[in-house]
This record gives C-alpha cells, sequence and structure tokens, in this order.
C-alpha cells in the first residue's frame, strides 16, 4: 500500500493518491485513485501523483489494475481514460429514508417463508461463536463469487476475522442470517453509522439453490426493521449496474438512486501530461 498527499505553499492538502493491493484480490491486482481539488485542477497535480503511483505500480510488478471515478465528473473520467482506463461497469448508490418506508405490502413475505421453513436470526443468535462465524465467511464466501465484477479467491477465515469480525463496525445482530433446516442458505450484513443516523448494507446474498423465492427481499426487510430500531434515519447501499435482480428490489423497496461510480480497469501511462 503506497498512499501520498499534494499539498500547498500552507501545507493544505490539494490532492492525494492511493495504491492498494486488497488481500482478497488476486496477486499482482492493484486498486489505484488519484484525487485533486477541483481549484487545484490543470496544474499538473494529478499527473505528479499518478507518474508517482506508476512508478509504486511497476516496482509491485503490478499487472492489473482497477480504478473508480464518479459518474458526474467527465474530468476525472477523461484523466482515467487518458492512462489508459476503460470503463468497466457502473455502480448505484441507493439510499432509503427509513421514516417514509411503508412495509405494509410486505407484511406477508417473512411470516409465508417461515411457514415454508425458512427462519431469521443472526449471529447474536448464535452467541457470535467460532461455529457460528465459519458459517457466515463460507456464506459470504459463496454468494461474494456471484456479484458482478467480483474477481479472486476471497478471504481466507483469519481474514474474514481480522477484516470483518474484528472491525470497528462489526456487530453479531447486524450479521442477518437465513437457515433452511440447518443449512445457511442467505446473508444481509449491516453497519450502523450511528454518528450520522445512518447504515450502510454491506452486503446481502443467497445461495442459487434458494433463489426465487423472495429470501433476499425479506434479508432486506429484517435489515430495515434493524435499522429502525437503532434510530437509523437512512440506509444506503450499493450495487452493480449487471446484478438486475437486486436492483430491482431495492426499485421495490423505494430505494432512491444517488451519484455512482464508474468502475475502471486498464494500466496507468503517467506519461500523459494533464
Amino acid at each position: 500500500t503506497q498512499r501520498k498527499v499534494a499539498v500547498n505553499s500552507h501545507d493544505k492538502v490539494i490532492g492525494y493518491s492511493v495504491v492498494f493491493h486488497a488481500p482478497w484480490s488476486p496477486d499482482y491486482h492493484f486498486y489505484v485513485w488519484v484525487g485533486v481539488d477541483p481549484a487545484w485542477r490543470g496544474q499538473g497535480i494529478g499527473t505528479a501523483l499518478a507518474a508517482d503511483a506508476q512508478t509504486f505500480l511497476q516496482e509491485q510488478q503490478a499487472t492489473h489494475l482497477t480504478s473508480e471515478v464518479l459518474d458526474n465528473d467527465p474530468i476525472a473520467l477523461a484523466f482515467a481514460q487518458q492512462r489508459g482506463f476503460k470503463m468497466d461497469r457502473h455502480h448505484f448508490a441507493s439510499v432509503l429514508e427509513i421514516a417514509s418506508f411503508d412495509e405494509t405490502p410486505y407484511q406477508a413475505v417473512l411470516p409465508t417463508l417461515e411457514a415454508n421453513g425458512i427462519r431469521f436470526g443472526s449471529l447474536a443468535d448464535f452467541q457470535d461463536s467460532q461455529e457460528a462465524r465459519r458459517k457466515l465467511h463460507e456464506l459470504n464466501t459463496v454468494t461474494d463469487q456471484d456479484i458482478p465484477g467480483w474477481e479472486g479467491p476471497g478471504l481466507s477465515f483469519a481474514e474474514f476475522e481480522h477484516w470483518v469480525c474484528n472491525s470497528s463496525w462489526y456487530r453479531p445482530e447486524g450479521q442477518l442470517i437465513a437457515l433452511d433446516g440447518d443449512q445457511w442458505v442467505g446473508m444481509c450484513t449491516i453497519e450502523l453509522r450511528l454518528e450520522t443516523q445512518s447504515a450502510y448494507n454491506v452486503h446481502t446474498g443467497v445461495l442459487r439453490s434458494h433463489r426465487g423465492r423472495k429470501i433476499a427481499l425479506a434479508l432486506k426487510l429484517a435489515a430495515i426493521r434493524y435499522a429502525r430500531a437503532h434510530s437509523v434515519q437512512t440506509l444506503h447501499t450499493n450495487n452493480d449496474s449487471f446484478n438486475a435482480p437486486m436492483l430491482a428490489i431495492n426499485q421495490k423497496l423505494s430505494y432512491r438512486p444517488q451519484i455512482g461510480k464508474y468502475m475502471l480497469s486498464g494500466v496507468m501511462r503517467a506519461e500523459i501530461k494533464s
């Protein structure tokens, strides 16, 4: 990992860059991001940061790069495209206003599934045990593979415990699960951000064998209830443009689209000026 900043004569940060290899990514695959204060664009700051990042990437023998830009920032998109990045996919940010959400049309969803043998709970119901964490890790790993654009083998259990279970936002009661008998078949992870009265739906996934039964919808409804119980005002999420089923559920639940991101892939050519 490398992080660099650019500062003005008053030591105010006006730009920065990040080069990062995620532990779940394949070898030699790196995430790269360069940002410059809009008031300081066009002066070569981004070019210098990009060149420095390129040098670091060459030292790391990087072979694949990913990056992202906001979908309402054509200048940043052009900057990235000049450096060999190509648009790979579009991620949609969405937000749900908890106070105005009407659950009435969906009151039968959870009872119907429960009547057909599907149970709902959280890791807190299993005392956040090692066994429960391992089952959650396994389910997370399998369902991650179905996320459009996902790459890599995923986290090992040790990495999962470190990056997820030992993170500051982790709460066992926010790890929602669906079970068919003893089989864990669906999950929905919610991160509470109480300082802003908001929450983030990190991941929702259901095994292929159990799709089409409204389990994902039920999990998202459980997530809304969980957020509401903690006085959350807004529930946020992100979805890939190719993930039509999940986007359809969010639309049904009245999530409102926000500014999104273009996900980019390619190489960086620092010699191009901007």
